[in-house]
């Protein structure tokens, strides 16, 4: 936008209308430096955005924010079985 602020929004494909229409959630405002987004498999789904101070989970029925304590950049993850569904590096 003008204000160089970042935004997620969904969309979802009506393949009937071959269009796209909005989808179940959007969130304002994010992390400037978030350039990450990380899908959440079922049964939570949603999102992780990795931004540079804060990591945001968004789904249609719920948003939280944490901020990141470490200064750091994410290049990569990987999902794994146990015990935490995911490891950064």
């Amino acid at each position: 936008d003008k204000k160089d602020a970042r935004h997620a929004k969904t969309y979802e494909v009506a393949l009937k209308d071959k269009d796209f229409v909005e989808g179940p959630w959007s969130q304002n405002n994010l992390d400037n430096g978030a350039d990450l987004l990380i899908p959440v498999p079922p049964p939570m789904c949603g999102v992780l955005i990795i931004g540079e101070e804060t990591i945001v989970y968004c789904s249609a029925s719920a948003f939280k924010a944490i901020p990141i304590r470490l200064v750091s950049h994410m290049l990569t993850y990987a999902r794994l079985l146990s015990p935490s569904p995911y490891l950064t590096l």
